[in-house]
Parts: structure tokens; C-alpha cells; sequence
């Protein structure tokens, strides 16, 4: 509950409180008032005659009769000088009224002025009898009264009101400040829920848009890089103006990723964020507080902010509080810059070793004494600025050592300065792609609905000369089609890998719907600009569908793997789905020292085809349930194995328009036929 709300209640509570005692305090002191006039009454009515005889025996006698009639509890008579008493008579052998002896100045009372007084929460009754001695000396009558039945009954009626009248109004009063409160919060969270929509709508837009500028973009800076013959100046020009697109995409996406978390924030309320270190990917957090600086300060158009990626950049994660680490590579970034009195350039780096993340920022500024650097990084300690703290620096390297990693600080006069942080690697999110791994003879299917993103994949499978390696491209803009190509092409579809984007438009679901109709999750990788969306990620966990980021689609190592040498010693391959063929050819292959390796399906062969050599012999069945042996020995043919035969009983006239393909029965070939 808001403190706030807390606070009122507790007042209301008191207040009520001191009301309702205030209350009762004046009705129980009236009626106790009363009570006391009624006694005097009784007791002047029944001594009045014996006080004023001044017959002391008659007095007790009268005493014990008021005491069993109820009317008074205890009394006595007591002669008094000074401060020195002497007690006469009394009802009961215990001094009762030793502390009102003290208090009793026989200069003060006339006589028949009964006097009412309390001592530690009894209440006695005093009264001077007619005897005079003079001024210092009297005889004085003390009496103890108890309260009727009725009286206490009354006390405790009162008391029971009380009670009741204070906790309902007080239980009242909190339901009803409950009441308002939860109103209150109502009219909160409706009016954060249409602000929440809004967002939302603004989001989705500013998504879309960041999301459909990424991939152009990516295009681009990969011809910027391969035009080199360009003049240096458009060079520069060029490379301003993607560096300016990519921050408006960036901005676009972060804006909504921080809009939409502050709603979800609100709609808790009683909800308190706390940062807590957790395994990031390094470079999308470079990029993105790079992407601000260049923003922050384009008014510098003399200094360049540059942050390129590398394969060296990528897969790089690190256990760290993203609010933190951003303020520390801000920090770095704002010293290069604030050192740089004309022109220059800022320079960041990300690189790894073994066990590190690596990264640098590096500037051309004016430098930093030695006797400065070795103790910048302590409090308080600033250099080069009018209005310095002392604690950026600071507060980056305690920050970075919390985290496990270090800073160090070179620099040279007059040349400029090198940061260097490091961090401890940490290990690789589940279903992120460390490199895209693909066979010889394999299909790539690549399905994005955007033609720049399909130009940067075939440029980047070109460097690899992955033609060498019989890897075929085949490029879908439409799911429909690729859809259909499946259906037609079930063995290639089957031995195939697939690369799909996120989002596809003109199409209901999207790609982690696509992958999981078509039943190829396992197959399936995820290429989108919303890598770190936890919905999204945690769909992909579910269906084992790695992810790559988008972003990073220019930089993802890519290694074909090469294990002919592996199967190099086959002597046959047999793909036949009749067990007793099979027992029959392990059987002689046993007997003549043969390597023969069994395939009960075409799927089973085609998914290691990598693994053998085009000169390996290949024997395939004709009939292998819906599929047609030839079919397969003619893909195998045009991948450019070149020893195939066909095992069967049908005639080998039947296969003659297949010049290259040898057709023979179903007797493994290491038996010698008689004539």
C-alpha cells in the first residue's frame, strides 16, 4: 500500500482515538463527581448528629453500620498537629489513610466542609470534627468510599462502548480509506493503460520502421566496404549517412523497449526494479551507446565516432548491469571526445582472448600527464575539465572490478589516449549461434522478405566459395513458395538448413510459426532485429531455434565442415530398406574384409553425405517405398559422385537412357557368379 495512504489511516486512527478518551474521560469524571455528592449526602445524613455530640463511641458504632450497609469501605478518626498524627479510631487495623495525613492542614478545613481527596488512585472523603485545639492541633474524620454497584456497572458499560465504538469507527475508517484508495489506483492504472496503448501503437510503428531500415542498411555498409575506389571524402560521406540511419533505428527500437518496460512498471507500482549483473551480448550495448554519442554530438563534425565490427567482435558475452556498463562506456566515450580540441577521432574496439572480453576506446586528444594517469582513476581525481567531479572514472573502474574485470589507462602527450577494459567472458546464452555451420552438398534456405538481406547472404556464402563445396543457395521472399518448393522437393527439404526472419510480411504467422508447421524447428535458424525480445527468445528455447541478431548477420563466422578424410576408406555404401538384402550384403562384406556402410532410407545417406567422397561406390534399391532409387542416384550424379549403381531385379534396359548410371542384381558384388 502507498505510504502516503498508510500515513492517513494512522492519523485518522489516533485522532479518533484522543476524540473517543476525551469523550469518555468527561462522562466518567461527571459521573464520578456525582457519585461523590450522593456519598456526602449519605454520610452528612448519617454522622451529622454524631459529629456534631462529638460522641466518638457513637461515631464508630456508626462507622461499622455504614461500613456493612456498603456505604463506605474504610474509615477513621485521626488527631492531628502539624505533621504528627495520632489515630483515635479507625473501622479495619491497617492504615489506609497514611498519605492523606500528611496532606491534611487543620488550618484549612472548617468545620462541615467535607473535602474530597486522591492519593494513588483512592479517593477518601475528609472532614474536621467541632473539637478545637487551636490553630496547629484538630481532630479530623477520614473516610474510604466504594463505588455502588450500579456506579460500576455504569464504569463498566462505559468502558465496553468504548471499546466497541472505538474499533468500529476505526475498522470503518479503514475500509473506507481502502475503499478510496483502490478507486485511486483504478483511475491510475485506466489512465496508464491508455498511455500504455498509445505506446504500444507508437511502438509497433517505430518497430516496423527500425526493423525494415536495418536491412537496407546492412546491404549498404557492405558495398561501402567493397567500394573502394570511391574518393575518400564520399567514402566519409556515406559512411556519416549509415551511421545516422542506423541511429535513428536504433533509437526508434530503444525508445519502444523503454517505453513498454516503464508501462509494465507502472501497472505493478508496488513493484521496485532492481539491477542485478546478468549475461549480455557485449556488442549490441557498445552499439547502442555509441549510436547516442554520435546523436549527442553531431554538432563536433570535426570528430569522428567510429565502432566497427569484426568476426573477432562476435559472440562476445559478459556478466554485467547493462545501466552500468552503458554509463561506463558514455563516460570513456565523453573523455575521448572532451579531449579532442579540434579535429579528431574516437575509435571503439571490441576483441576477445581466451578468457576475456576485450575492449578499447581510443582517441587522437591532447593526452594526459604521467603524473595525472597513474592516480586518475582514484576519487575525486579529474583532468582537462572545467567542471569535474572526480568520480566518472572512478566510478567506471570500481564498477568494473564489481564485475570481475579491469581498467587501464595509456597515454602519450600530444598523441592521445587508450582505454582498455576487460571483462570475464561468460558463456553462450542457450540458442545463440556461435557460427553457422553447414555440409558439402547441403541446401541453404534463406526466407526474408526483404532483397537486400538475401544480397548480403550471398555475398557473404561467396567469400567462402561455397559452390566448391556443393552448397546450393535457394532464396524464398514469399512463405507460400518456400512452402510449396517443400512439398515438391521433400528429399532436398529434408538434408536442407534454413535461415528465417522474424517477421514476414503479407503473412499471418511468422518465422518460429512457419519453422514449427513445416516441422523443421530442428533445422531452423532465426535471423531478427528483435534479438533480446524475452517473449520471442523463450519461444525459440522452446522449439530449439537458434537466433541470430540481424545486426550481426555481416560479421557471423560461417564454416563448412570438411570430413571426407573421415569415410575416405568406405569400400561400399548400400541404401536398401529389405533387412534380408542387408543381412545378406553384411554378411559377404564380413567374409571379403569389406567397409560397408547400411542406409535404410535416402534421408539417413543424404543427412551425412559430407562425410564421403565422390569416388565412394554407392549401391542403391530401385524401390525404397515411395521413392524411386534412379531419382537419388541422378541427385547424387549431379552433385558429381561418380560411382553409382543401381541394385535391383527389374531389367537394366529399363535404365538405359542413364548412361552413367551401372545397374546390377541384388547379389553383393564380392560374389564371384559362376557361368
Amino acid at each position: 500500500m502507498n505510504k502516503r495512504i498508510l500515513a492517513i489511516q494512522i492519523s485518522i486512527v489516533v485522532f479518533v482515538l484522543f476524540v473517543f478518551y476525551i469523550s469518555f474521560k468527561i462522562i466518567f469524571d461527571s459521573i464520578d463527581r456525582y457519585n461523590v455528592s450522593v456519598i456526602k449526602k449519605q454520610i452528612l445524613f448519617s454522622l451529622s448528629d454524631d459529629i456534631a455530640e462529638g460522641n466518638l463511641f457513637k461515631l464508630g458504632y456508626t462507622f461499622s453500620k455504614l461500613e456493612k450497609e456498603g456505604i463506605i469501605s474504610n474509615g477513621s478518626i485521626v488527631e492531628i498537629k502539624g505533621k504528627e498524627h495520632r489515630i483515635i479510631y479507625q473501622t479495619s487495623d491497617s492504615d489506609e489513610f497514611y498519605n492523606y495525613y500528611k496532606s491534611i492542614n487543620c488550618k484549612l478545613i472548617e468545620y462541615n466542609d467535607i473535602i474530597r481527596k486522591v492519593k494513588n488512585d483512592k479517593t477518601a472523603l475528609i472532614t474536621k470534627l467541632p473539637y478545637n485545639f487551636g490553630e496547629e492541633k484538630c481532630q479530623a474524620l477520614l473516610i474510604k468510599y466504594s463505588q455502588s454497584r450500579e456506579i460500576r456497572s455504569i464504569y463498566l458499560k462505559g468502558m465496553v462502548i468504548f471499546l466497541f465504538l472505538t474499533l468500529g469507527s476505526i475498522g470503518i475508517l479503514l475500509i473506507l480509506s481502502n475503499i478510496f484508495y483502490k478507486r485511486l489506483l483504478y483511475f491510475k492504472l485506466e489512465k496508464q493503460k491508455l498511455l500504455y496503448e498509445k505506446e504500444i501503437a507508437f511502438g509497433n510503428l517505430s518497430a516496423q520502421v527500425a526493423h525494415d531500415i536495418r536491412s537496407p542498411l546492412a546491404a549498404l555498409e557492405t558495398v561501402l566496404n567493397k567500394a573502394n575506389q570511391l574518393p575518400q571524402e564520399y567514402r566519409i560521406m556515406v559512411s556519416h549517412a549509415i551511421n545516422r540511419i542506423r541511429d535513428i533505428a536504433n533509437n526508434l527500437l530503444e525508445k519502444y523497449k523503454v517505453k513498454d518496460k516503464t508501462i509494465l512498471y507502472n501497472e505493478s507500482l508496488l513493484t521496485e526494479s532492481k539491477n542485478l549483473p546478468e549475461i549480455y551480448l557485449i556488442s549490441s550495448l557498445i552499439e547502442r551507446v555509441v549510436n547516442e554519442k554520435r546523436l549527442e554530438f553531431e554538432d563536433r563534425h570535426n570528430i569522428e565516432i567510429d565502432f566497427k565490427l569484426t568476426e573477432d567482435s562476435y559472440g562476445l558475452f559478459s556478466k554485467i548491469e547493462p545501466p552500468e556498463f552503458n554509463r561506463v562506456i558514455s563516460n570513456l566515450i565523453n573523455n575521448a571526445v572532451e579531449a579532442i580540441e579540434s579535429k579528431g577521432f574516437v575509435k571503439v574496439s571490441l576483441t576477445h582472448n581466451e578468457k576475456e572480453v576485450i575492449i578499447k576506446v581510443i582517441d587522437n586528444g591532447k593526452g594526459i600527464p604521467p603524473e595525472i594517469l597513474e592516480k586518475l582513476t582514484q576519487k575525486g581525481v579529474s583532468y582537462g575539465k572545467i567542471v569535474g567531479s572526480g568520480l566518472g572514472l572512478y566510478h567506471a573502474r570500481t564498477n568494473i572490478e564489481r564485475w570481475g574485470g579491469s581498467l587501464n589507462i595509456s597515454s602519450e602527450i600530444g598523441k592521445g589516449t587508450e582505454v582498455t577494459v576487460k571483462l570475464p567472458k561468460a558463456q553462450f546464452p542457450e540458442g545463440f549461434i556461435t557460427e553457422l555451420r553447414l555440409n558439402p552438398g547441403q541446401y541453404l534456405i534463406i526466407l526474408d522478405d526483404d532483397i537486400s538481406i538475401h544480397d548480403v547472404w550471398d555475398r557473404r556464402l561467396e567469400s567462402i566459395k561455397i559452390k566448391d563445396y556443393d552448397i546450393e543457395i535457394i532464396h524464398f521472399t514469399e512463405p507460400d513458395k518456400l512452402i510449396k518448393w517443400i512439398e515438391v522437393n521433400r528429399t532436398k527439404a529434408d538434408i536442407a538448413k534454413y535461415i528465417f526472419d522474424y517477421e514476414l510480411s503479407g503473412y499471418k504467422g511468422n518465422g518460429i510459426s512457419l519453422a514449427k508447421d513445416l516441422n523443421i524447428t530442428d533445422k531452423t535458424m532465426l535471423v531478427t532485429s528483435y534479438y533480446g525480445n524475452e517473449k520471442i527468445t523463450q519461444e525459440c528455447h522452446k522449439y530449439r531455434i537458434g537466433m541470430i541478431p540481424k545486426w550481426l548477420i555481416d560479421i557471423v563466422p560461417i564454416k563448412i565442415n570438411n570430413n571426407t578424410e573421415i569415410n575416405s576408406k568406405v569400400d561400399a555404401i548400400l541404401i536398401d530398406d529389405d533387412k534380408l538384402t542387408q543381412m545378406n550384403w553384411k554378411l559377404e562384406a564380413r567374409l571379403k574384409g569389406k567397409k560397408l556402410i547400411i542406409f535404410d532410407t535416402p534421408k539417413d545417406f543424404l543427412s551425412q553425405l559430407n562425410q564421403f567422397s565422390k569416388d565412394t561406390p554407392i549401391y542403391i534399391d530401385s524401390e525404397l517405398g515411395n521413392i524411386k532409387g534412379e531419382d537419388i542416384a541422378k541427385e547424387l550424379h549431379n552433385k558429381g559422385f561418380s560411382n553409382i549403381t543401381l541394385e535391383t531385379g527389374h531389367n537394366p534396359e529399363r535404365f538405359s537412357h542413364m548412361s552413367w548410371l551401372k545397374v546390377i542384381d541384388k547379389i553383393p558384388p564380392w560374389i564371384e557368379k559362376q557361368s
